[in-house]
């Protein structure tokens, strides 16, 4: 796309705008799929320069409407394509949907129109938690209302796969009862029957469908639906963009520390956002979790640290419970104490070196925290 190819964003900017000019657009859908989908640096200029041209909408009160159409598998889309919609959010564009390709899914399937709902489900749990990433809730109408679904008609790319006429029509029903913002068709050209008396039924073709149907019954059925997307999705709320000051005191979760050691399921705060351990690591920056492949990160991003979250407070111990640390006394491993009323357990022989130092989970203390903080995993 151009956005991978143009490097310069004002031109980028600019030849996007020329289009729109061009065709009096108020709509604009990018799809990006194949290797666009990992072009982070092609993302961020695209995203910039559709943030800047919505801006410039607004001021002149014209509508630009933003949408993204990206590949989707019956479990959901790539990381790639969260790190693609999360990044466009963040950089200010005001999405109105994004718009899945339920279609060439592989092996043979019974029942496509059950497995393109499956597609879009997963979508929709997807695009939900990408706006909660940036520091959007929104409920499942909203969500279902900025997503759209394109179906392949008649016999996919894929052999054994196959999108009847009356996988349309469930899929209108389905798209019905969820408020879906659009159903395409790919493609128009392709709706009508192969063969003049009888159907080549299997047949790929770019000019059939090479399934049983009436000339246009495909198109017939889909425009059956009524709705605007634009009226049920409604305005996206501005992205929350969190400090990047990482105060403890007010943090939700230890800060991370590079020395640190984490247990799956342990629960930091880097830059202003909440990222969750997916397995034992240590040295692992969180801020660099955004990677094309999940098992390339031991992180996984939770969300931005909200207004009014606070430092989690772990219950303290009664004095006396263990004995109270003193830097005068030598402690053998195994021993206990209590330091500003929290448990401790020496790894190895100590004298002098404070608890507090294992308190961010620090291997080189030769404490151990012997409590855990709400919502965090055991300590190890």
């Amino acid at each position: 796309g151009l956005a991978e190819a143009c490097h310069d964003p004002a031109a980028l900017r600019a030849a996007y705008a020329q289009v729109i000019r061009r065709y009096h657009l108020s709509v604009v859908d990018f799809d990006v799929e194949g290797t666009a989908v990992s072009d982070t640096a092609a993302t961020e200029r695209r995203a910039r320069a559709l943030a800047s041209l919505q801006s410039a909408a607004r001021a002149a009160h014209r509508r630009l409407a933003v949408w993204l159409t990206v590949p989707v598998a019956r479990a959901g889309w790539t990381p790639a394509v969260t790190d693609l919609v999360r990044t466009t959010l963040r950089a200010g564009v005001d999405l109105a949907g994004v718009n899945v390709m339920a279609m060439d899914f592989g092996p043979p399937i019974a029942d496509e129109e059950a497995a393109v709902q499956q597609a879009v489900g997963a979508a929709a749990g997807q695009l939900a938690r990408v706006y909660r990433q940036v520091g959007i809730r929104l409920d499942a109408s909203q969500v279902w209302a900025r997503l759209g679904v394109t179906v392949m008609i008649g016999q996919n790319d894929s052999a054994g796969e196959a999108f009847t006429t009356a996988d349309a029509r469930r899929l209108a029903a389905f798209a019905a009862r969820k408020h879906l913002a659009r159903v395409s068709a790919w493609s128009l050209n392709r709706d009508r029957q192969c063969g003049s008396e009888f159907p080549v039924v299997g047949a790929h073709s770019d000019t059939c469908s090479g399934v049983a149907q009436s000339t246009l019954q495909f198109s017939h059925i889909l425009a059956g639906l009524r709705g605007s997307a634009a009226r049920s999705a409604g305005p996206t709320p501005a992205p929350y963009v969190p400090s990047a000051v990482e105060d403890p005191a007010t943090s939700p979760f230890p800060i991370w520390n590079a020395t640190a050691a984490y247990a799956a399921g342990y629960k930091v705060v880097r830059e202003g956002y909440i990222y969750q351990a997916k397995w034992y690591n240590q040295g692992s920056d969180p801020a660099a979790a955004q990677t094309q492949n999940p098992w390339q990160t031991p992180w996984e991003l939770i969300g931005p640290v909200l207004p009014g979250q606070h430092a989690p407070k772990p219950p303290t111990l009664a004095a006396g419970t263990y004995p109270a640390w003193s830097p005068t006394v030598a402690y053998q491993a195994g021993a206990e104490v209590l330091r500003d009323g929290l448990p401790y357990v020496a790894k190895w022989y100590t004298k002098g070196d404070d608890p507090l130092a294992a308190a961010d989970g620090s291997v080189s203390s030769p404490w151990r925290a012997a409590y855990t903080l709400p919502g965090e995993p055991a300590a190890g």
